[in-house]
């Protein structure tokens, strides 16, 4: 069912659980060889093989970085607008010591609360709001020109940052699409995401789009939003990386996502520790080739 999530709407959401069917076609598997049913277990080693094929490239080798090229982190949190640990994540920024904090779901307590300006994240974006959809950036480098744009056809909010790099021209898109639960969010997000990536794509400078884009790179329609925009995804050579749900391990998938122009060498990308959200914050070392 996940590879015609084209078809219908539902058969996409099968689609993130790669993980999962591997090992359920695996373990399945073993029980037919054990009932000496040759079919069926051809059958699952089939199936493990097509889950298989999906989760191993994300494992090969990043590329070979230079030493002593300058590294820049980002870190990104989806950090549930009703959860009340605002010093949870107050320390985690404190100890990662990102240059880019990148937050959704905030509203105007959350931002209040964090005081990111002391911490030394004087240029900032936001837009609070009360409902899931509030975003923010904010930047230990000054942002050029920076503005909310909405993609696609509803009232959510996404950001769009111009900044100067080792003196290279950068931007930053942030996005928060409204998540698959119906056939019509289901639309409404493709249709934001197809926007906001075709944008990316139309951009000349190096581009570094990130957000809680309710999809997993499984997803046929992710593929599409990679080729309109012609940025790759940052987990390659890192491993799945799931995020959410925090609370269930078992149904654990990767849904925030930091993609990246080829200009953008990743040096280290890693899951965060938990912050009393359904999310784990993402962190990412990055460097700009010459």
């Amino acid at each position: 069912m996940g590879f015609l999530g084209r078809r219908w709407w539902i058969f996409d959401w099968f689609s993130h659980f790669r993980v999962q069917s591997f090992f359920l076609s695996a373990l399945i598997g073993l029980i037919y060889i054990i009932g000496k049913n040759r079919w069926m277990t051809a059958l699952m080693v089939v199936l493990a093989l097509f889950n298989a094929g999906l989760i191993l490239p994300l494992y090969s080798m990043p590329p070979h970085h230079q030493s002593g090229e300058p590294v820049y982190r980002i870190l990104l949190a989806n950090v549930l607008k009703e959860n009340p640990n605002h010093a949870v994540l107050s320390n985690l920024i404190a100890e990662s010591d990102p240059d880019f904090v990148m937050l959704i779901e905030v509203n105007q307590a959350w931002l209040d609360d964090l005081n990111l300006s002391a911490l030394g994240y004087e240029h900032f974006i936001a837009e609070t709001r009360e409902d899931n959809f509030g975003i923010a950036l904010y930047s230990r480098y000054d942002l050029v020109n920076s503005e909310i744009q909405r993609f696609g056809q509803l009232d959510t909010p996404s950001i769009v940052a111009h900044l100067k790099i080792d003196q290279q021209p950068v931007v930053f898109i942030l996005s928060h699409p409204v998540p698959p639960k119906t056939k019509w969010m289901t639309l409404q997000r493709s249709i934001q995401m197809t926007d906001l990536m075709t944008y990316a794509g139309e951009l000349d400078e190096i581009v570094l789009a990130a957000g809680d884009f309710n999809a997993t790179s499984w997803s046929p329609y992710y593929k599409d939003w990679l080729q309109l925009s012609q940025l790759r995804d940052s987990r390659k050579g890192f491993g799945i990386q799931p995020t959410w749900p925090t609370d269930n391990w078992l149904l654990r998938v990767p849904i925030d996502h930091i993609l990246v122009s080829p200009e953008i060498n990743v040096q280290y990308r890693a899951v965060g520790p938990d912050i009393g959200s359904d999310h784990f914050p993402l962190i990412m070392d990055f460097s700009l080739s010459d």
